[in-house]
């Protein structure tokens, strides 16, 4: 995959379910742009189900913008998720370690030293699964 007309005609094959833990603003954009490329966005930000939601799908967006402490244990619990299943994932560090609280939310790719793939200019990179470990100690 050279190119990114092949990246897209791949992405239309498969029709990824991703779960987009993000903020409200930027929420329905998320789902417009992906559903423009026929991924299945899902905006699963409870931490009752974020993890479990996260086991079965196929990628996860990870947005800290609009931050507070039930979504930041979703957003940890989803990043670990994905560690475990080997899933991609997209964190898009807004922000981060602007305040004690952000630099302590931050899911792993703020806080370790990883290789991102293919990497946005606002921060955020494509994580390979090796890099998707969560924090011991999730916020209070």
């Amino acid at each position: 995959m050279e190119d990114c007309g092949t990246y897209l005609a791949h992405l239309r094959q498969t029709a990824p379910l991703v779960q987009d833990i993000t903020n409200y603003v930027a929420m329905n954009v998320m789902a417009d742009v992906m559903l423009a490329t026929v991924a299945s966005p899902n905006m699963v930000h409870a931490i009752e189900e974020a993890a479990e939601f996260a086991a079965f799908s196929h990628a996860r967006t990870i947005t800290i913008e609009t931050l507070s402490t039930p979504w930041a244990r979703s957003m940890l619990a989803s990043a670990k998720q994905a560690g475990i299943s080997g899933t991609p994932w997209v964190l898009d560090p807004v922000a981060a370690g602007a305040t004690a609280f952000r630099s302590i939310s931050l899911p792993p790719r703020g806080r370790r030293t990883c290789p991102p793939l293919s990497p946005k200019p606002s921060g955020a990179g494509r994580l390979s699964s090796n890099c998707a470990e969560s924090r011991q100690q999730m916020p209070r």
